[in-house]
């Protein structure tokens, strides 16, 4: 018991040391993390500028039976982002979620919105590349 509480209070110890660490470590560094994240963010504000572009190639290469429609969504999105709703179980609402954050950054047709739900609801066998649906 002596051990076990002796092991305790040094692990706290160690934890609270890199709790600080880490803290610093961003404190220091953060006019770079800065500079990085607004990097980052204008690189996602100039993919999502194409999502269209993408959606509609994605859509046109379907329509000829290849590929799936989460690949379409992939493509039209930053990687964190399809990520993030790569595993919502329904398809409708994996759709819709990727629509709703496509929409944060651009403008889309609604005739293309309704492609991509008819995309989404009429699922074809996958031939290509990944065919995850």
């Amino acid at each position: 018991m002596v051990l076990d509480n002796a092991v305790n209070a040094y692990f706290e110890k160690v934890r609270l040391f890199y709790d600080w660490f880490y803290r610093r470590l961003n404190e220091i560094n953060a006019p770079e993390i800065a500079v990085i994240e607004a990097k980052q963010e204008q690189l996602r504000q100039a993919h999502y500028a194409s999502a269209s572009m993408f959606l509609e190639s994605g859509l046109s290469i379907y329509a000829r039976g290849v590929g799936s429609p989460d690949e379409i969504l992939r493509s039209a999105m930053a990687p964190d982002d399809y990520s993030r709703i790569a595993d919502i179980g329904d398809r409708a609402e994996r759709l819709e979620a990727a629509l709703a954050r496509i929409r944060e950054f651009t403008q889309l047709d609604p005739a293309l919105v309704e492609r991509l739900r008819a995309a989404y609801t009429q699922i074809k066998p996958a031939t290509g590349s990944e065919g995850a649906g």
